[in-house]
């Protein structure tokens, strides 16, 4: 094998759990910005905004909204949080599964990809969805990265010359992996050598010798207790703590999309932001009243409380102003990483509602 090239090109006939999630890759394994787009589907026309129905969108009453299954969006599934004549339809979909219905349309409101949707705020394409300052997963990743279990390296800084597995250059993951390598550990983006192919191949080529680590969002198969892959960190939590410590960042991974015909009706998007956002609010209430655990975790006060200590209470914050220093360093990665042409201020990610 030459781990100069791709191991394969991903093949879009396999399941979502051995292929890249956010799409097409060239030839020599780097991901297509243009064809990347494309997951944030096109728009109709600016002047026909009416979605072929004839005439002007009408306020709606209903959004049907796709989403992750998460603690966080569960008071608008049971209806304990609302707002005067909107009804929220919502749709809890494995968010792999997600991405995929970005180019149906299928949805008035989706979670969608970070990397995919500041990309696309670098082309001159109108896109069919726009953002909203809300995000509903966030993740440090010094934990997604993968050895093989007999591996002799276990600090990060020992990936330089490395040769490593990815399934796109352009996963958010990725891109703040990487990013985080180079501004903190000395590992530059030229410092190890990408191979670029779906999961199962990637685990295959660790065992064989082929590659010394694997960047993946999610463990890769061989992954566990007695595998052959384990993480590159013996404690990565302990790292996220001193990375958050240091930086203030906790990464966001997803962003909630919004139909760009509904975004640009008056105070919608705001309406919606508000809805996610006193979601977010009753589940961090309850979280900190707990009488009973509500997760099975025995733990659970425990790790609220160390969170709070380190990260305050609004460690999980929407809104622009207090994602502003973590959005400037994705998008400084993202144009790093050759994905956007030009940097730009993280307020563009929001082109439509009152986010001051």
């Amino acid at each position: 094998m030459d781990p100069r090239r791709p191991l394969a090109e991903p093949d879009s006939s396999r399941s979502s759990s051995s292929t890249a999630p956010y799409g097409p890759t060239r030839r020599d394994g780097e991901t297509c910005p243009s064809q990347m787009r494309g997951l944030i589907g096109r728009a109709p026309p600016a002047e026909a905004p009416d979605r072929g129905m004839g005439g002007p969108v009408a306020t709606p009453t209903r959004l049907k909204v796709a989403c992750g299954n998460y603690d966080r969006v569960s008071a608008l599934a049971t209806g304990d949080v609302s707002v005067p004549d909107l009804t929220i339809e919502l749709h809890r979909v494995d968010p792999v599964r997600l991405f995929p219905a970005l180019r149906t349309g299928e949805y008035d409101v989706i979670e969608g990809s970070l990397a995919a949707w500041a990309v696309a705020v670098g082309s001159t394409e109108r896109s069919a969805y726009v953002a909203i300052p809300v995000f509903p997963s966030r993740m440090f990743r010094h934990n997604a990265i993968y050895v093989a279990a007999g591996s002799p390296r276990t600090r990060l800084e020992e990936l330089v010359g490395a040769r490593v597995g990815l399934q796109g250059l352009a996963i958010t993951a990725n891109v703040w992996i990487r990013g985080i390598l180079a501004d903190c550990h000395g590992v530059g983006l030229d410092a190890i050598i990408t191979t670029v192919a779906p999961i199962d191949e990637l685990a295959a080529a660790l065992g064989a010798g082929e590659l010394d680590a694997i960047f993946s969002p999610g463990p890769p198969p061989g992954f566990g207790p007695g595998g052959a892959i384990r993480r590159l960190l013996a404690d990565p939590a302990a790292a996220e703590r001193d990375y958050y410590a240091a930086t203030g960042i906790f990464p966001p991974m997803h962003v909630l999309l919004i139909r760009r015909e509904l975004a640009e009706q008056e105070a919608l998007a705001n309406r919606v932001f508000d809805l996610f956002a006193t979601a977010k609010r009753d589940v961090e209430h309850r979280l900190a009243h707990l009488a009973e655990p509500m997760a099975t975790l025995p733990w659970l006060y425990a790790e609220r409380e160390r969170t709070t200590l380190l990260m305050g209470v609004d460690y999980w914050p929407y809104g622009v102003e207090g994602n502003t220093a973590a959005l400037e360093t994705f998008i400084g990665y993202l144009h790093a990483q050759g994905l956007i042409g030009a940097t730009y201020e993280p307020a563009a990610l929001f082109p439509y509602g009152d986010w001051t």
